[in-house]
């Protein structure tokens, strides 16, 4: 008499809703855990105290597991943070692109901000910067800003506010110092009830016809009076004439206690500073 032919055995996952075949076995498929499978047949499955180890085993993994990728999701999740009173440097990384690294010494290591220009296709004499929080041009949006040209589609956007015409926020400021034969430039950047100023401090002449900024001041001031209220940031343009072999300074930018809350603003209001190169505008503080 012929032996009766020995029993296949399958597995299949506990939440699957087909079920279970008995002929063949996915050849590609990944095994199951041991807390998801369960054994159709046979008389040599391993004792009910060793299932129950691997089984605390695996899901004391899992729970570690689990725990650390939060920890990790939640360290990417948060923006990173400033320190005020530390010099954080642009740091160009593409043609089109930069960003604002912290230094060496700073707790958080991650970069503050991500800064890229495109043109504007349908009007190509103007550009559109974007400011993005992080290191990469897929980051949480800070705000944007469209200067060129065309005055009616010059704009700045900040966060998820309303579009603003450019002309309603930023009031480009110059003025003649006989005294000194120097020309003063700033900005005056009013976004809502905010009120914010970037002056020169500083400036040298390294030729006769050339003079270079060595620092802007960033500030808020009383409305009656023009006196200084507080001091939110410093910018530090780079000396261009110091480039050699190719490689060309990038300014720094450092905050103040005062300005932490407001580091977009000061972000977005000295990209418009140096990017507008001081027009031929006038205006008191």
């Amino acid at each position: 008499m012929a032996d009766p032919p020995s029993p296949t055995y399958s597995t299949f996952s506990a939440l699957s809703g087909a079920p279970p075949s008995y002929h063949s076995v996915e050849p590609n498929s990944r095994p199951a855990s041991p807390a998801s499978t369960i054994r159709t047949e046979g008389a040599a499955a391993a004792p009910a105290t060793d299932s129950y180890s691997s089984l605390a085993s695996s899901l004391s993994q899992t729970t570690l597991s689990s725990t650390s990728e939060s920890s990790f999701n939640a360290a990417l999740l948060s923006p990173p943070t400033a320190q005020f009173g530390l010099r954080y440097g642009f740091s160009q990384d593409s043609p089109h692109s930069m960003q604002l690294l912290p230094p060496p010494e700073a707790a958080d290591s991650r970069s503050l901000y991500h800064v890229s220009v495109r043109m504007n296709v349908f009007k190509p004499g103007s550009h559109i910067s974007v400011v993005r929080r992080g290191a990469t041009e897929f980051g949480p949006f800070v705000g944007e800003f469209e200067h060129g040209p065309h005055d009616r589609v010059n704009r700045i956007v900040l966060g998820d506010a309303p579009a603003k015409a450019f002309k309603d926020v930023v009031m480009f400021k110059r003025r003649y110092i006989r005294s000194s034969n120097l020309d003063w430039n700033g900005l005056k950047w009013t976004f809502g009830n905010l009120i914010i100023h970037w002056e020169p401090e500083a400036q040298l002449f390294e030729r006769p016809t050339i003079r270079r900024v060595l620092r802007f001041k960033c500030v808020t001031k009383d409305l009656k009076d023009k006196r200084v209220l507080a001091h939110l940031a410093t910018f530090y343009p780079a000396n261009v004439f110091a480039a050699r072999g190719g490689a060309t300074p990038m300014p720094t930018l450092t905050f103040e206690q005062p300005g932490i809350e407001l580091m977009d603003h000061i972000i977005l209001s000295i990209l418009v500073l140096q990017r507008q190169d001081y027009p031929q505008f006038t205006s008191s503080d």
